[in-house]
């Protein structure tokens, strides 16, 4: 490539940067010419005419115009008048077929256009005539570039002709040495009085010069005031090719380096500081990258500097803090420049730890933060030692469990969650009856044994969430939290009554003690927690007076509830024994054919007394008192049990359907029964479709799927209960390995009436139609529920419309009538 080449390439390149304005009236011109000057320059703006013309120009400044003269509204050199008093320099090229007319060239010229071209435009003539301007472009630039550098720039510049006179320096070299530039200029050199360090004979750096083309060291100057400075030199001897001839040119660039001298000192201390510091300290850029880190850093976090270098401090979260913790961090710190506060950070060993953590802005002249500075102190020895110290402070010394005024705050803080969410707080005051007898007969180490065994046995008692304390001597309290009913409470006082009850065996010694308790629930029974622990004093020692080792609650009524709970839970226990479960059977019909398609099984409890009890009245408070996992195992083993009857005796071969309660489907031990039964029976998995509801599959996403997708591995069908009547999620169908949808019976009931239920049940039979999945529509009683549903293409129905559950020989009996 040669020079010419080269040179035209750059100034293309320097040209694709440039802004062009692109005026013609007429338009097949404007769209030829304007295709080849959009790929030569960086931005192209076009008018058909000169008052639109000169409305860009205004607007956008271009770096160049080209415009043809004869337009209809404003002729182009009447533009170019205008734009030329708004900026006279730039460069303007005119095009025109109407050169013939001499005012239009006078005025051209007057005007001061750079190129002009006649129609017809030949392209490499308008090429030609685009680089030519934008070479004198970038000279103007380059020329200006040049003067700008040396005149903002921070060091100082001195230039010297051959004779050793200043003929330039810039204001940087006048503001260091303090003369003014009319005192320097035509001074020879030698007056400002340059010495080289190196050189004791005191040899001027410009004799130097004149010996060698470059020079550069350290050097002492003197200032307009005779002061001495010290100062960085780099000086060199040019020659500069003139018309005249070679000029002999020599430059000398000035920095005065005192303060680096005394900075320099000043970095060397806080090196040192730096990497002897006991804090850890990380010092990153504006844009919170790990510059540098000190030794103690390393050893806080096991990190060393190569590790984290670039790297984000964010590598050493905790996990610990939210979103929001870090978000007011950074606008504290962007609004003050500084952060000070406790954070927990994680060692590169996973170990999480907590530090006292300081962070700095340092910003540059414009205010722009350039680097962050944070200091790090590793507190847990600090934490620890106050940890044991609070817990000193709020918690018996004995049985280790929160003291008065621990529980004080722990039933204030119950009260105020349950302000807000509306639900219920209770206070049982438990106290030991005849433990006096046996602290004073067996002494009070016997005593203490004894305490901490009734602590023992009261944890066994009350949910982890809950609270135990010991406000002194035989005394307990119990903060209860985790209800939802007064039933549920009576159940856990009749608990820890029956746990109390038990024989103690302490240092080989059988003692029997016994408790009365207490009662009060918030809000009932008082709005603050002197009135519940008020309240709860009286109703223990009515409990005392009613002969000890008894519950009472400060609310009569409660105490009759907590009765009929007891006797519930004696009678569901009895149920079990004796066999007094029963379960029907209801059908489920393909409305289209008739035929059965399924059968539900549904439990009964017959009663001795009271007769049939539906489930509705008692499987509520199973689950409460964890009677449902004994129950519910019963009605999955009778339910395959009966179906695989009716396969051998009468070749029944449609699915069994059984519900499943919350807590069975959270047990863990869910597969591994259902398996059981599935072989004690000898009915085949795919045979048993078992019923969870929204509310069982909405508390953890990553168990529940690791359930379903198990029990569909074994073949085992699984339906979504009551769908739409709880938490529905497309994004959980899509998860989870289920068969099919069960329309609520809400929706059903007023399908007819209701726009909106008939509209949720549609959506539904098309969410299980898009997903795959099958529907069943519950509790369908009258002919025109089925005609909608059928409308909505949902086929399978169950409801007394068809039949209600039947016990096993009826069930039968109504089978027969479908296939006969």
């Amino acid at each position: 490539m040669n020079m010419t080449t080269h040179t035209d390439d750059l100034t293309s390149a320097y040209l694709q940067g440039l802004s062009l304005l692109y005026v013609e009236e007429e338009e097949e011109m404007r769209i030829l010419l304007g295709d080849f000057l959009q790929r030569r320059v960086g931005t192209l703006l076009t008018a058909s005419n000169g008052r639109e013309g000169l409305e860009l120009f205004r607007e956008y400044r271009p770096d160049m115009v080209i415009t043809d003269i004869l337009m209809q509204d404003v002729d182009g050199l009447s533009m170019v008048e205008a734009i030329r008093q708004t900026d006279p320099h730039i460069p303007i090229i005119i095009i025109t077929s109407a050169f013939n007319e001499t005012d239009y060239l006078l005025k051209a010229i007057e005007l001061g256009i750079d190129k002009y071209l006649m129609k017809p435009i030949h392209t490499a003539s308008l090429d030609k005539a685009l680089l030519e301007i934008a070479r004198s472009l970038q000279a103007v630039t380059e020329l200006q570039i040049s003067q700008l550098v040396f005149d903002t720039a921070p060091i100082g510049i001195l230039v010297a002709d051959s004779q050793m006179s200043v003929v330039a320096v810039n204001p940087a070299f006048c503001c260091i040495t303090g003369f003014d530039r009319s005192e320097i200029l035509g001074r020879p050199t030698k007056q400002l009085e340059f010495e080289t360090l190196n050189d004791p004979g005191g040899v001027s750096l410009w004799d130097i010069l004149r010996q060698r083309q470059t020079w550069s060291g350290h050097g002492k100057c003197k200032r307009r005031t005779g002061d001495e400075f010290f100062s960085s030199i780099i000086a060199m001897a040019i020659r500069k090719r003139q018309q005249a001839g070679v000029r002999e040119l020599y430059v000398g660039i000035v920095s005065d380096i005192s303060d680096c001298l005394r900075a320099e000192e000043a970095l060397h201390l806080a090196a040192k500081v730096f990497e002897t510091s006991a804090e850890a300290i990380v010092i990153t850029n504006g844009d919170s990258r790990i510059l540098t880190v000190n030794r103690a850093f390393s050893e806080i976090t096991g990190y060393q500097p190569a590790e984290v270098a670039w790297a984000s401090p964010s590598l050493l979260r905790s996990g610990r803090h939210d979103r929001a913790f870090y978000v007011a961090l950074w606008e504290r710190l962007l609004s003050t420049g500084h952060w000070q506060g406790e954070i927990w950070n994680r060692r590169k060993n996973g170990e999480v730890f907590p530090g006292w953590l300081t962070i700095s802005r340092v910003l540059d002249g414009s205010g722009r933060a350039v680097a962050f500075i944070g200091m790090l102190s590793d507190i847990t020895e600090q934490k620890l030692a106050n940890e044991r110290i609070q817990h000193l402070v709020n918690h018996d010394s004995l049985t280790k469990l929160p003291n008065r005024d621990l529980m004080l705050d722990r039933i204030d803080q119950a009260l105020v969650s349950a302000r807000r969410d509306k639900t219920l707080v209770a206070v049982l005051l438990v106290d030991l009856d005849h433990f006096k007898y046996v602290n004073d007969s067996l002494g009070h180490m016997v005593g203490d044994r004894l305490l901490l065994e009734v602590a023992g046995r009261l944890q066994t008692c009350v949910p982890l969430a809950d609270t135990i304390s010991r406000p002194g001597g035989d005394e307990f309290v119990i903060v209860l939290t985790e209800f939802a009913t007064a039933s549920a409470v009576g159940l856990i006082a009749a608990a820890v009554l029956q746990a109390l009850g038990e024989p103690f065996l302490i240092e080989g010694l059988p003692l029997k003690l016994g408790a009365s308790i207490g009662i009060s629930i918030y809000p009932e029974d008082g709005p603050d927690t002197d009135t519940l622990l008020r309240n709860a004093e009286a109703a223990r020692c009515f409990a005392k007076e009613s002969g000890r080792n008894t519950v009472h609650f400060f609310a009569e009524d409660m105490n009759r509830k907590m009765q009929e709970a007891v006797v519930l839970s004696q009678e569901l226990r009895q149920a079990l024994e004796r066999g007094e479960f029963a379960l029907h059977y209801q059908p489920q019909i393909d409305c289209e054919t008739g035929r059965l398609t399924g059968v539900e099984a549904l439990m009964r409890w017959a009663h001795p007394v009271r007769g049939l009890i539906s489930p509705a009245h008692f499987i509520g408070f199973a689950e409460q008192t964890g009677l449902i996992d004994p129950i519910g195992e019963w009605v999955l083993r009778e339910a395959c049990r009966q179906l695989r009857e009716w396969q051998l005796t009468v070749g029944l071969a449609v699915p069994v359907a059984v519900n499943l309660s919350v807590r069975q489907f959270n047990n863990k031990r869910l597969t591994a029964m259902v398996g059981e039964i599935l072989l004690e029976s000898g009915l085949e998995a795919r045979h048993l479709e078992l019923e969870i509801t929204e509310r069982a599959i909405m508390h953890d996403a990553e168990a529940v799927s690791a359930t379903l997708r198990q029990l569909k591995d074994m073949g085992v069908r699984v339906a979504i209960d009551n769908f739409g009547a709880g938490y529905s999620s497309l994004n959980y169908l899509k998860r989870f390995a289920v068969d099919r949808l069960k329309i609520d019976q809400s929706f059903v009931r007023d399908i007819c009436e209701s726009p909106q239920d008939k509209a949720i049940c549609g959506a539904i039979v098309g969410i299980a139609k898009n997903l795959q999945l099958s529907t069943v529509a519950e509790g369908v009683e009258t002919q025109q529920q089925l005609e909608a549903l059928r409308a909505l293409e949902c086929r399978i129905i169950q409801g007394y419309l068809y039949s209600p559950p039947l016990p096993p020989g009826e069930f039968l009996q109504y089978r027969r009538t479908l296939i006969s």
